[in-house]
């Protein structure tokens, strides 16, 4: 678990709760993140790859994205490097990345806000994510 420095926090949504996207293409980890996420009062949504996500990450805002790497059709890779093309988008919300193995150097260079290896536990990820939200639960 890695949080990179210049992470910065941004805005909830309209009830107050910092918004999550949870970008997986496994459906148990999307509901187990989502489950976790909603019970220690955040609001979660997901998508199952990156293009699905680009396309939410457009239409809404979001304070931090948590993206797998290995995905089809557009992994998180990809997903950053299109983001790293858009900076107003990109700027909007912070991006933690999740893979097995440590991937720190290759995450940092993707412009990445932190990273958290596979598998983690429910309290490494409020953790690493305190940093990103804390502004819109104060």
């Amino acid at each position: 678990m890695q949080v990179f420095p210049n992470a910065t926090p941004a805005q909830g949504d309209v009830a107050g709760l910092p918004r999550v996207l949870v970008v997986d293409d496994d459906a148990a980890i999307r509901k187990m993140l989502v489950d976790v996420l909603s019970l220690e009062g955040f609001s979660a949504e997901t998508a199952r790859d990156g293009r699905e996500a680009l396309a939410l990450l457009e239409a809404s805002n979001y304070q931090v994205v948590l993206l797998d790497l290995m995905m089809p059709i557009m992994d998180g890779w990809e997903l950053c490097r299109t983001l790293r093309e858009r900076p107003t988008l990109r700027a909007q919300f912070s991006v933690v990345l999740m893979s097995a193995g440590e991937k720190l150097e290759q995450a940092q260079d993707l412009g990445a806000d932190g990273y958290l290896a596979k598998p983690f536990d429910v309290n490494q990820l409020l953790e690493l994510l305190e940093p990103f939200v804390s502004e819109v639960r104060a």
